[in-house]
């Protein structure tokens, strides 16, 4: 049995004794068990056989004696495994103790003291694929534990492992180097258990553990309790929002979610909102949506966070969340300061489904009418409005007919301060009266952080927040910094400036007349107020809108587009030490980075400068080229030309749609960044097919357009209005299904937990069946 004993590139210097056909003695320079097994697998590799462990010998006399067997001999596999062929090849790995008895009797002991023994002949082909179904090398898990700390799925790995390795005909049947689909996800299972833990308690916490203290920047501080749990994520990115942001003190979105992980853990989110859209607060994962889990969560939250909690108020002005009980009484238990409302959304749609439930028998044709004094309810402007619409509806032939109905609105009244918005009037919500941001945010999580797919355990998903949602959510920041999302807009105010009125003491306050009867309300522009209904909340109204227009003043609510502004933001998101300067941010706002090939050394010389230069001087009195000067002569000339034939055409052809046309052209103009938009705007403004763009269709064959008959059923995609077609999804639109007086969309599981009748309601309804 002649082998192949050649370790040079293994760093194995190899002393053949015996190299024959039933008898190899080598002696090779491993000095302890580890890489006695390293020589082993090489080995194996490049013999292609595989043994197993047959006897581990315990004594004094050798620092490492172990015997192992040919994996086709091995007994216990006979009769079990179809390549089990009683192989009587063994090989015996002896490392000696270096003595000076032992060096006398070996002069080869000091550098290679370990001696191997291989005995027998192997009575089956080494290179056939059935006897190439050996155990995998510990450098190929090693590779594959490298692809899944990229992130690549088992699929992934195995294609990127082929293409890498370059594997030849043989080697792609031999398992040691390319493992079979099945042994992949093992080693992936394993590597999950590693690194996240198993599905068990113990080794759970372990992981989420050792996470934590290898991510100090990131607090998270877990409490368990058997198989209870809470843990609390807070990131720097979180911290600085507390800090930072006057909003998180004032209204807080909170949503719960679960069934994102293989043991149903329940995800609560806290949210603010400020001019940069939805920012995190805080992710609380907890083991259950009961009362004790959502207590336990939010205390560990409140001591995280400490003195700096809700921008140094240590708890909010209120909470808006949905009809969960438990998260309710979770957040009035911990923070009993901050006042709590219910989403009007999820009430209303609370309300119509139990119209749209049979088991309560509420005629189809009636539903609209009933759902109609529960809007009013909802929206009342006062007490007494309140009071008036609830007596009404109760002297109505559907109240008397529907007792059932009445008996539900009457529990659901008992909370009235809830979501009735008359209680809403004291509070600067900003005209906050959904839970619309955490359930957007929520969304981006299963679409796009989680990506429809289940993590594996707790530790799994709080790796996955930590690093994907934390990354999301500041470039959503970002994007809004650097004007790379666009913000809406509110709508222009339609109050004339002879109704607004300046005050004599303070030019930021104003007196506003109403259009629609004598009422005055005062608008104060420095902290964003108004006397009317929407305005007394901290929303922008149109009276705050039109002072502000009329008056070129800012408001607090609007995003304030000034470079100072902007780098306040960035420094929320990298931090005030890593925080852009003033000159770069003015310069990306108002002239985006475009590089010249003229100009290429010049960028590079000056890259590391804090300040640079865009003006261009003249040195030593000499003139500037009129040919590389922006903007030329002949440009200027058109210019003029340009702009006496516009005074002409409007003088003769103005009309009411002119001013629009005009403003339209210019924030078009506006819009250019680069030299070549700047020609297409010019070349689609002088062009005349221009008119038809968009129109027609480009002539790609001469029978192009011609009917070419019916296509056989099956082929292609499905025509619209085609009696093929299936059934349409019911929307989720709330409005929509009121008028067309159908049932809401059916809910998404029980993974997002919304209340969808109160237990008062069943009890009644137990109760008219008994």
């Amino acid at each position: 049995m002649a082998v192949i004993l050649d370790f040079d590139d293994e760093d194995f210097n190899n002393i053949i004794i015996n190299n024959e056909k039933h008898l190899v003695q080598v002696k090779t320079n491993a000095f302890n068990d580890t890489e006695a097994w390293k020589w082993k697998e090489v080995f194996t590799k490049k013999n292609n056989v595989c043994f197993n462990v047959s006897k581990l010998y315990s004594g004094e006399r050798y620092t490492y004696h172990q015997k192992f067997i040919c994996i086709n001999g091995d007994k216990r596999h006979k009769g079990t495994i179809k390549t089990c062929t009683g192989c009587n090849v063994t090989m015996d790995i002896k490392i000696k103790l270096i003595t000076r008895h032992t060096c006398k009797k070996d002069k080869d002991v000091k550098t290679h003291p370990c001696m191997i023994i291989i005995e027998g002949e192997h009575n089956h082909h080494t290179q056939a694929a059935s006897t190439l179904q050996q155990r995998v090398l510990p450098e190929t898990k090693d590779n594959y534990i490298k692809y899944f700390n990229l992130g690549m799925s088992v699929p992934q790995a195995v294609r990127s492992h082929q293409e890498k390795m370059n594997l030849s005909r043989t080697d792609l049947t031999n398992c040691a180097l390319n493992p079979s689909l099945r042994a992949v996800y093992h080693i992936r299972q394993m590597w999950m258990n590693e690194k996240h833990g198993t599905l068990d308690g113990e080794s759970m916490f372990s992981a989420i553990e050792k996470y934590a203290a290898a991510n100090p920047n990131s607090k998270i501080k877990y409490q368990f309790e058997g198989e209870r749990f809470a843990i609390v994520l807070i990131t720097e990115f979180m911290f600085r929002i507390h800090q930072e942001f006057r909003e998180a003190s004032e209204v807080v979105f909170v949503d719960t979610t679960s069934h994102l992980d293989q043991h149903n853990t329940a995800v609560t989110l806290l949210l603010c909102v400020g001019s940069a859209g939805a920012l995190p607060l805080a992710v609380i994962f907890t083991s259950s949506q009961d009362e004790v889990s959502f207590t336990a969560g939010f205390q560990l939250l409140k001591k995280v966070l400490g003195e700096i909690g809700f921008f140094h108020k240590e708890h909010p002005d209120c909470f808006i969340t949905d009809n969960n009980e438990a998260q309710q009484n979770g957040l009035g238990m911990v923070w009993p300061q901050s006042q709590q409302f219910l989403c009007i959304f999820h009430i209303l749609r609370q309300v119509w489904r139990w119209l749209c439930d049979g088991s309560h028998g509420i005629n189809k044709k009636d539903r609209p009418v009933l759902m109609k004094i529960a809007k009013q309810l909802v929206y009342a402007s006062s007490e007494s409005d309140f009071d008036y619409d609830w007596k009404s509806f109760c002297q109505t032939p559907e109240a008397k007919k529907y007792e059932l109905y009445i008996r539900y609105l009457t529990t659901l009244i008992q909370r009235k301060a809830e979501w009735s918005t008359m209680y809403r009037a004291e509070f600067l919500l900003c005209g906050h009266q959904t839970n619309n941001f955490a359930e957007s945010t929520v969304c981006i999580i299963k679409d796009i952080i989680l990506n429809r797919c289940k993590a594996s355990n707790p530790c799994q998903l709080i790796v996955f927040m930590n690093e994907v949602y934390d990354v999301y959510m500041k470039q959503c920041v970002l994007d809004v910094s650097l004007g790379r999302r666009k913000l809406m807009s509110p709508t222009e105010g339609s109050i004339s400036k002879d109704n607004i009125i300046m005050s004599n003491y303070d030019e930021y306050q104003f007196i506003v007349k109403s259009q629609s009867g004598d009422k005055q309300y005062t608008v104060h522009l420095i902290i964003g107020m108004c006397d009317c209904r929407l305005g007394m909340t901290g929303k922008v109204c149109k009276h705050q809108l039109t002072c502000s227009e009329h008056f070129l003043l800012q408001l607090p609510q609007m995003f304030r587009n000034s470079p100072e502004y902007r780098q306040w933001l960035e420094s929320i998101v990298y931090g005030k030490e890593n925080k852009p300067s003033l000159d770069f941010i003015a310069y990306v706002q108002e002239c985006p980075y475009e590089v010249s090939p003229d100009n290429d050394v010049n960028l590079m010389e000056n890259e590391n400068s804090p300040n640079i230069s865009l003006d261009v001087k003249c040195e030593d009195n000499e003139v500037e080229d009129p040919l590389t000067t922006k903007p030329s002569i002949a440009v200027v000339e058109g210019i003029k030309e340009l702009n006496d034939t516009l005074l002409h055409l409007a003088t003769l052809y103005e009309d009411d749609q002119t001013v629009g046309g005009i403003q339209r052209l210019l924030s078009r103009f506006k819009s250019v960044r680069t030299s070549n938009e700047l020609n297409n705007v010019l070349d689609s403004i002088g062009s005349a097919a221009v008119q038809g763009a968009g129109c027609g269709e480009i002539p790609s064959h001469p029978m192009n357009g011609m009917p070419q008959g019916a296509a056989p059923i099956g082929k292609g995609h499905k025509r619209k209005g085609s009696l093929l077609d299936e059934g349409v999804k019911q929307q989720r639109n709330l409005a929509l299904n009121v008028i067309l007086n159908q049932p809401y969309a059916k809910n998404h599981g029980s993974s997002h937990y919304n209340s969808i009748q109160d237990v008062s309601s069943d009890i009644a309804t137990r109760e008219q069946v008994m």
